[in-house]
């Protein structure tokens, strides 16, 4: 295996052509003594038909600026190829750093575009003098607490405005997408 998570990181630049889709991971650190860790984390997340999201480095937590520390939920926004349902995933770290090995609570993984939120529990030490001494594990999903929702599709509207004098406005702007499917359309959207 390679050494760095920069080369695991190169070795994953596969399926750069399909469509890809946004995953909403939270990750919860136990809260037992030392849980925490200042290494590298990483994940990878395996799809229903074989496909895998690739190695995938978390390094910037949208809830905490020191992440994974004992007791603490992480979340990250994390862009990859859409793989469907998920049959699994690996997480694990590179034991870097003073205070390398990590108590690893969950994983709960949301996928707006697919609709369908999966919570993976681990409860185990990823730390080479705890446990079995592994610093990643695969685990799988806790199909009782599998959540299934309308599956939410994200635009990105982009508006002009000429530069005719008069031609802004002060109103309020809203738009209504329309689509294919018998009739259906989104709710109105205020543009801001």
């Amino acid at each position: 295996t390679p050494d760095s998570l920069k080369d695991r990181a190169k070795e994953s630049t596969n399926c750069l052509h399909r469509s890809r889709a946004l995953y909403h991971l939270s990750v919860v650190t136990g809260n037992v003594g030392a849980a925490g860790t200042d290494a590298n984390v990483f994940v990878v997340l395996y799809g229903q038909n074989g496909d895998d999201s690739g190695f995938v480095p978390l390094v910037a937590s949208k809830s905490h600026r020191n992440k994974f520390e004992r007791g603490q939920t992480d979340d990250f926004v994390v862009e990859a190829v859409e793989i469907g349902k998920i049959k699994k995933l690996k997480i694990g770290h590179d034991n870097k750093g003073s205070s390398s090995g990590w108590y690893l609570e969950k994983v709960v993984v949301d996928c707006p575009v697919l609709g369908r939120r999966q919570t993976f529990a681990c409860d185990r030490w990823l730390d080479k003098d705890k446990d079995d001494g592994q610093i990643e594990t695969e685990v799988y999903p806790a199909d009782d607490l599998e959540v299934c929702y309308d599956p939410h599709v994200r635009y990105e509207v982009r508006t002009y405005t000429s530069d005719l004098r008069g031609a802004g406005t002060d109103a309020n702007v809203f738009v209504v997408l329309y689509g294919d499917d018998a009739g259906k359309q989104t709710s109105s959207a205020f543009l801001l």
